[in-house]
């Protein structure tokens, strides 16, 4: 059953390579890729900006129209600060042609005449005529307008909605950051909602010093200890949102999502076998507030390895381009196909080595225990770039750890293995960081060869079948 952040995530797994490019290019460039270039709170410098167009409808860096010191302060304060207006898409300019000079299109000489109409503001508050204006705009967007600030907005929407809170941690040291309690599921955060892999322990803060002001999120009074699963003294450190009214509205609202809903919920098409449901609901969205299985929802059971497979050249590599529908369904079924493919062999192989392979239902693919150590694995099907596999991987790995250290761990130690269905030493000549990436994470790399799980060159140590 889909709902709407179900497309709104598959949108940005169709279209990475515009959203959240690794070559932080993005659209021409000006990179949209999400990360610490958009002044927090937005409230503050919406208001000094605003505030220079008293009677006027162009503001010139050089020659403002009001005296501040703001506008002395260098090319990367006017780049962060501009875009709080340009992100709503109130001026003329685009950032890439004359960026000290903007001047307002019509929609923003509306919202000037609104702004200057009343006396006072609380300049820690965007007034609300302009929040349902930037609103709308957030709404509205698509591939041909997304810019930096809406591609920041839909990537914590997605956070949000699919984790059930929105957290913010405001960690400015590297080093306090990789001490910090909750270090390696923060950063599976960063890496699957934003794909950032800096060291940044504020990233999320600055990113709701743009959701906040603009009501999208409110402070929650639940710990974060007890929702993420760390230390106390990590938990303070942890503030939790919960999406509004308003930020489940906006969701709902996306135009990207039209046309892939109905109104009506759990509503079987007989025809297609499918279920149909409405759009996320407040109480919809509470329910994802509890996404997380309760201790008797979540079990360890055997894993089948008796299945039988449809002759396949499992060999293959998967095409990931995108492509029209009936390719993508044809390329999804073939990864499936080539999954529990790996899986299966995968499962033998434990077996034959004296192990009992088991699963954890939608979270954990394969694990089995050795030597009173847990072994668990996530496989991925090949393909010739495996860079964003082994990101998906890692961010996989590190929070479905995280989240069953204490509920079936049982505080044991634990091994975490990410698994190909087939050898990737030539994808990986491209990526050399990527070894030494994994191995600071402590996740070793393996894949399957002859129906038998290798472990890379690297990681051969860490073969828990390895004879002495």
């Amino acid at each position: 059953m889909s709902t709407p952040i179900d497309v709104l995530n598959n949108f940005y797994i169709e279209n990475k390579n515009i959203l959240l490019p690794d070559d932080e290019r993005g659209r021409g460039k000006i990179s949209i890729n999400p990360g610490k270039k958009i002044y927090r709170p937005i409230s503050r410098h919406i208001h000094e900006l605003f505030d220079q167009f008293e009677k006027k409808n162009i503001f010139d860096l050089k020659k403002p129209n009001k005296k501040v010191l703001w506008a002395t302060e260098g090319s990367s304060t006017w780049s962060q600060k501009r875009r709080t207006m340009s992100g709503f898409g109130i001026i003329n300019e685009n950032e890439k042609k004359n960026p000290q000079v903007i001047s307002l299109n019509n929609e923003g000489k509306r919202l000037r005449d609104l702004y200057f109409k009343r006396k006072e503001f609380d300049k820690n508050k965007i007034p609300d005529f302009l929040k349902e204006s930037f609103l709308n705009h957030i709404k509205k967007t698509n591939l041909n307008n997304i810019n930096l600030m809406t591609n920041t907005i839909l990537c914590a929407l997605r956070l949000a909605a699919t984790e059930g809170y929105y957290f913010s941690l405001n960690i400015g040291s590297t080093n306090e950051f990789k001490s910090f309690g909750g270090y390696k599921l923060i950063k599976s955060f960063y890496l699957q909602y934003f794909n950032h892999t800096q060291e940044s322990g504020d990233l999320l803060d600055w990113v709701r010093g743009i959701l906040q002001p603009l009501g999208i999120i409110e402070k929650s009074d639940l710990e974060a200890s007890k929702i993420l699963d760390i230390d106390e003294a990590s938990g303070k450190k942890v503030k939790v949102f919960s999406l509004t009214k308003q930020g489940i509205d906006l969701i709902n609202s996306l135009d990207i999502l039209k046309g892939k809903f109905t109104k009506s919920i759990s509503k079987v098409n007989e025809k297609k076998k499918i279920i149909i449901t409405e759009y996320l609901s407040t109480e919809e969205h509470e329910k994802r507030q509890q996404h997380l299985p309760s201790q008797a929802d979540i079990k360890i059971t055997r894993l089948n390895t008796n299945i039988n497979f449809q002759k396949e050249h499992y060999n293959k590599t998967v095409n990931y381009k995108k492509s029209n529908p009936s390719d993508s369904k044809r390329a999804t079924e073939k990864a499936t196909q080539i999954h529990n493919y790996t899986l299966s062999n995968a499962g033998k192989f434990i077996e034959e080595n004296g192990c009992i392979p088991e699963e954890i239902k939608k979270q954990v693919d394969l694990l089995f225990v050795k030597d009173d150590l847990y072994h668990v694995f996530e496989i991925k099907s090949f393909k010739r770039n495996p860079r964003d596999r082994i990101r998906e991987g890692i961010a996989q790995l590190l929070e479905y750890s995280f989240i069953n250290k204490k509920k079936i761990f049982n505080k044991k130690k634990y091994v975490l293995h990410l698994l190909f269905s087939k050898e990737i030493n030539e994808g990986l000549d491209k990526y050399p960081y990527i070894i030494g990436f994994l191995d600071s994470l402590n996740i070793n790399l393996c894949f399957m060869k002859d129906k038998k799980i290798v472990w890379h060159k690297d990681f051969k140590n860490n073969d828990p079948f390895l004879k002495n």
